[in-house]
């Protein structure tokens, strides 16, 4: 029983949550990006220390961090940490979260946003840069970015939905036809066809991509697991998924702060918190493998 007990409590202790935030001081204090891991509630919180500025931040396998600074990639394990640049670069970025192809534990890293210029992952073992193997996934749905794309819908086979990439798109629900007021950029499917994932959202100049995800499931309602997500760690193999959301302005005293919140959600329990908010500007979030 005692043992049992020891197991649990380490963990329990385990942190799940990578997370880049800054949390605004009052005053005259200077605040700035920091590096966080923490538990699933954001509780249990650690500051990681950076030789520079963290932007972004990804799991690598269950034991390894990997961040961009603004002038190159970093690695560590969290026990021992101890930093190591991988890259100094400006144009290597993690790939973007609404593209994502490969499992939790493995990011693409991909040349300014180009999939065209490289795609790369991180060797734990040599902790250098590789090429990214890429397979073909025959579960994702092909949407022609000009033509009006057919996606057949597994609660509703007589009632496709019906839109372009990057588009409005329609589907049925409670017997009607309801236009979404996000664009689809996306779809897959999984469990044989039995689940329909679509990839929803928009873009702006000031908080770039808008993400979301819709579920459609067979013998069930549609339902928007989640949306208005900037930074997106979703992946459709696990219920888990947490995202930051769009920079907005609060007041600080007598100045005005980019703050945004930070949340976390299971799907298959149909839940979505928020586990940061306030003073604070999260940018960027990684669930453990």
């Amino acid at each position: 029983m005692l043992l049992a007990s020891a197991i649990f409590s380490v963990i329990a202790s385990q942190p799940s949550l990578s997370f880049v935030a800054r949390f605004y001081k009052s005053g005259s204090s200077k605040s700035q990006f920091e590096l966080y891991v923490s538990d699933l509630t954001g509780k249990n919180q650690r500051l990681l220390k950076t030789p520079e500025e963290p932007v972004a931040v990804q799991w690598i396998g269950h034991d390894r961090l990997a961040w961009f600074s603004e002038k190159g990639l970093w690695t560590s394990k969290l026990s021992p940490w101890k930093p190591t640049m991988v890259k100094k670069t400006t144009t290597l970025h993690f790939e973007s979260s609404r593209n994502r192809m490969t499992e939790p534990g493995m990011p693409e890293f991909v040349e300014d946003f180009d999939r065209t210029k490289g795609v790369f992952i991180l060797n734990p073992a040599s902790i250098k840069l590789e090429p990214a193997m890429e397979t073909p996934r025959h579960e994702e749905i092909d949407i022609p970015g000009e033509e009006e794309a057919t996606i057949p819908d597994p609660s509703k086979p007589e009632h496709p939905i019906k839109g372009k990439r990057f588009d409005g798109f329609s589907y049925w629900s409670n017997g009607k036809e309801i236009k979404s007021e996000w664009d689809m950029f996306r779809a897959w499917t999984s469990e044989g066809g039995a689940k329909l994932w679509l990839g929803i959202g928009s873009h702006s100049s000031t908080s770039g991509d808008i993400n979301g995800v819709m579920l459609f499931e067979k013998g069930k309602k549609p339902r928007t697991i989640f949306e208005d997500g900037n930074c997106v760690d979703f992946w459709s193999g696990r219920s888990l998924f947490a995202y930051c959301t769009p920079r907005d302005t609060s007041a600080l005293g007598k100045k005005q702060v980019y703050t945004s919140q930070l949340h976390v959600g299971d799907w298959k329990k149909g839940n979505n918190v928020t586990i940061l908010k306030g003073l604070v500007w999260v940018p960027s979030v990684s669930i453990r493998p």
